[in-house]
């Protein structure tokens, strides 16, 4: 009798420890949407932005820490799941964000001049070289796949600038060229997309259907003037 009420006992604490970590599981799926939702509202000012292009703040930066403003719910800024999942959330937002180049850059773009859409014009000649440097870099389509599916962060050595990429490898030991290098590469890879060609021939399908619509709609036209003039 003693064993059967110890192993009730035993079976009654397992069940209430499986109840519990599943709660704390779906407690914890929550407050990750919760963060990734109010995110949303994060926006970093014409300032701030310009300074991250530059300076490259990663994501433990406090420019990405949620506030009031952004969290309806107070009490999750104590929450550090919270926090770092909405700093990490607010990190790719503020790097998705894409400005349109001034007239004078956008008239140097296909001259590999000004980085364009999202980007930096930097000033100094050793971000420039960095950021013209890293348009060559690419991962291999295996990493390109892991990055797509686990961004790691621009200051992995993934991005470390080699010699393969460096027009001037006496620049591998500035530190400058170096941090411009890898937030270059990690953007260019950000954005660079695993199937290329197919999303070339879907665009190209898109356009093709449109323009036979186009084609359709004048011949409708044209045919119904016609017949309203007999």
């Amino acid at each position: 009798m003693k064993t059967i009420l110890l192993l009730l006992f035993i079976a009654a604490i397992t069940a209430t420890q499986h109840a519990a970590a599943q709660t704390a599981s779906a407690d914890s799926a929550q407050t990750i949407e919760t963060a990734k939702s109010d995110a949303h509202r994060f926006k970093l000012n014409n300032e701030n932005l310009k300074k991250f292009r530059t300076e490259h703040y990663p994501a433990t930066s406090d420019h990405f820490k949620p506030s009031a403003m952004e969290a309806p719910n107070t009490a999750l800024l104590d929450d550090s799941l919270y926090v770092q999942t909405f700093r990490t959330a607010a990190y790719y937002r503020a790097l998705n964000y894409r400005t349109p180049p001034r007239l004078y850059e956008a008239a140097t773009l296909n001259n590999g001049g000004a980085a364009g859409f999202g980007t930096s014009a930097h000033t100094a000649a050793n971000q420039q070289t960095a950021q013209n440097d890293a348009r060559q870099f690419t991962l291999t389509r295996d990493m390109l796949k892991r990055f797509k599916k686990a961004p790691f962060p621009a200051t992995s050595d993934y991005f470390t600038p080699t010699s393969a990429v460096a027009s001037n490898p006496a620049l591998l030991t500035d530190s400058a060229y170096v941090k411009t290098f890898r937030f270059e590469a990690f953007y260019k890879t950000y954005h660079q997309r695993v199937h290329p060609v197919g999303h070339a021939f879907l665009i190209g399908g898109i356009i093709a259907v449109g323009l036979t619509l186009i084609v359709i709609a004048a011949a409708i036209i044209t045919i119904s003037a016609a017949i309203s003039g007999l």
